[in-house]
């Protein structure tokens, strides 16, 4: 609108410059009428470019509204992230509460796991006892650095108990499984017993044998690692009046599914005494068991592909001089091949094989332990069990009669 206004000022200014006969000439040919027609004109065009002031404020509350409810819009988005991101957090915190719960029951849940024991292993000599029944002994611990020479702790593990097996579970635990007597009043049962501080302290269990026969009552367990995390568990049990080699299968080591006959003579055979030789280069290993045989010194060797049924594969004569041995327990050696502990109940020392199979038992020299007359221990020991414990100490649990 005011570009109009000035261009009439312009206008009358350049006529007035011009001087006063050009002021005539102009005033005269510009008549009152045409320039009323010019004014109503110009006013007319600035009419019609003049916005009218109800469309400017119609404009301006349309602007205003529309920046209220872009600022309010914005103020909304920012509120709904905000809360968004606060019950994330809130979410998260949660979760992680639930997690460090979850940890905490799982942890409180394994420290309540640890086993506690069925039964106080009894003290003593058993009244009335024979000469070769588990009440006539007791179990006593040993340790070593290389598990060649053995140091008495003077610890016992349990009167009334014979015939140790020793088994370190990958977590570190430790189970030695025996046939006691005087457990639940019974003369001849088998338990085991289980330590998760390296033999500092002991919980005991009673095995359970689920479908084996109920009499006579399974002995002489032994017990061994299995590819899928289970134990199979070897002893010795009746067969048609003479003893065999039954096995199962276990979970935690305590309770045992029978699995069926593992190895049987025409003589018997018993106190098994088994391993499993791995394959070279990842072939599939053997599994070989020695056994004793009623009235015979010398021991059975049978093998096995799948730990479950065992052929004959010869009669063996394990000495140390002219001394025939009885092997007990089998440890791995780091070189390959095993150690095998063995004993003679009449010369009273432990004594150890290696062995790399199928070859030959080689004695090795020297004494792992040997017998002593004590307050705790006869001139007699054996039925060497040894495990190698996480720390690399060896533990060894041996039988001696009681004094």
């Amino acid at each position: 609108m005011m570009r109009w206004v000035w261009s009439v000022v312009w206008v009358v200014g350049a006529c007035a410059g011009d001087g006063a006969g050009a002021g005539s000439e102009v005033a005269s040919e510009v008549q009152p009428e045409t320039v009323a027609e010019s004014e109503t004109e110009i006013e007319s065009e600035i009419e019609s470019e003049t916005v009218p002031e109800s469309e400017i404020e119609s404009e301006i509350e349309s602007e205003i509204e529309s920046e209220i409810e872009s600022e309010i819009e914005s103020e909304i988005e920012s509120e709904i992230e905000s809360e968004t991101e606060s019950e994330t957090e809130s979410e998260t915190e949660s979760e992680i509460e639930s997690e460090t719960e979850s940890e905490t029951v799982a942890e409180t849940a394994s420290e309540v796991s640890v086993p506690t024991s069925d039964f106080v292993p009894p003290t003593g000599r058993q009244a009335n006892a024979g000469p070769e029944v588990p009440g006539a002994y007791r179990l006593l611990l040993a340790t070593s650095s290389d598990g060649l020479a053995f140091a008495r702790t003077d610890r016992i593990l349990s009167d009334q108990a014979n015939v140790p097996n020793m088994l370190v579970l990958a977590s570190g635990a430790v189970h030695i499984y025996y046939t006691g007597s005087g457990i639940d009043a019974m003369r001849d049962t088998s338990a085991v017993a289980i330590s998760n501080d390296e033999g500092a302290t002991w919980v005991y269990k009673r095995i359970v044998w689920q479908g084996f026969d109920a009499q006579p009552v399974p002995g002489d367990p032994e017990v061994h690692h299995l590819p899928d995390g289970r134990l199979r568990m070897f002893t010795t049990q009746g067969l048609g009046g003479k003893p065999a080699i039954r096995w199962g299968d276990s979970d935690d080591g305590i309770t045992v599914t029978y699995g069926g006959i593992a190895f049987s003579r025409p003589a018997g055979a018993m106190d098994s005494q088994t391993l499993y030789a791995p394959g070279a280069a990842g072939a599939a290993g053997t599994w070989w068991m020695h056994t004793l045989q009623p009235g015979v010194p010398d021991m059975l060797r049978a093998s096995s592909s799948d730990g479950q049924t065992f052929t004959f594969v010869a009669t063996v004569s394990p000495r140390i001089g002219s001394v025939e041995q009885f092997l007990s327990n089998a440890i791995p050696l780091d070189a390959g091949g095993f150690r095998i502990y063995a004993f003679n109940p009449g010369q009273g020392d432990i004594h150890s094989f290696t062995w790399a199979p199928p070859g030959d038992l080689v004695a090795e020299p020297g004494v792992r332990l040997a017998h002593a007359t004590t307050a705790l221990e006869s001139a007699t020991i054996k039925d060497a069990a040894v495990g190698r414990l996480p720390s690399g100490t060896y533990l060894m649990a041996y039988a001696t009669k009681i004094p």
